[in-house]
């Protein structure tokens, strides 16, 4: 289910006040006065983060401000939004889970990397086909299934984390996305390659980063070597 809200003449702010044109009231991870979806002198919109602690979201990639097309997705804490038919349209948050309607794999690999970096592992793995299969080649590392899969997410990097996406380009049933993934000491690129099944599921994903390393003790019991 949606919520639909007519373009601005000038300005909508979302935040969680009930000040806000749309009042995120209930999500803590909102700030108080969070984002301004705008109307640019051309005519067109952008959406502008108002220093928010968790950051707004188009398409996956963390944004300061952005100028906005047709059917990109905005994340602004557990809410998401879709540009569309001259409506900002809010899609209801029915549960863990819940996404809006995805129709090519740069939208499904741009809300899995919003998932991750929310840590939302339910919409995570609702992105994920039963039978994924995930390999870093560098280390030689596999993983088989969506909840071993989450469970390597989750157990296997417990530091704090977070990951700006930088591009995504797909076609048909594959991507790549090249993201920075910032750690406790540094940060680095990553390259991946995403493979969808026929329902849209994600299927496979390869991973690369750009320094040679060793699998690191604390997650080798999460993974098979191949």
């Amino acid at each position: 289910m949606t919520d639909a809200h007519p373009l601005p003449t000038k300005t909508i702010r979302i935040g969680r006040q009930p000040d806000n044109d749309i009042a995120l009231t209930e999500d803590l991870q909102v700030s108080r006065h969070h984002a301004e979806l705008r109307r640019n002198p051309a005519g067109g919109f952008e959406i502008v983060d108002l220093g928010s602690h968790v950051g707004t979201y188009v398409n996956g990639e963390r944004i300061t401000h952005k100028v906005l097309t047709e059917q990109d997705i905005i994340s602004i804490g557990h809410a998401t939004f879709r540009l569309s038919g001259g409506e900002l349209r809010q899609y209801a948050d029915e549960g863990p889970g819940t996404w809006p309607a995805i129709t090519g794999a740069h939208e499904v690999v741009a809300a899995y990397w919003a998932a991750a970096e929310a840590r939302d592992w339910d919409a995570f793995g609702a992105l994920l086909a039963d039978d994924v299969i995930y390999r870093g080649p560098q280390t030689r590392e596999q993983v088989r299934g969506r909840d071993a899969y989450i469970r390597f997410n989750v157990e296997g990097f417990r530091y704090d984390w977070h990951l700006t996406v930088q591009r995504i380009v797909g076609e048909g049933q594959r991507a790549a996305s090249w993201i920075e993934f910032t750690g406790p000491e540094s940060t680095q690129p990553g390259l991946c390659f995403f493979d969808l099944a026929d329902d849209g599921k994600i299927a496979l994903i390869t991973d690369f980063w750009p320094e040679p390393y060793e699998l690191p003790a604390s997650r080798a019991h999460l993974v098979e070597r191949y």
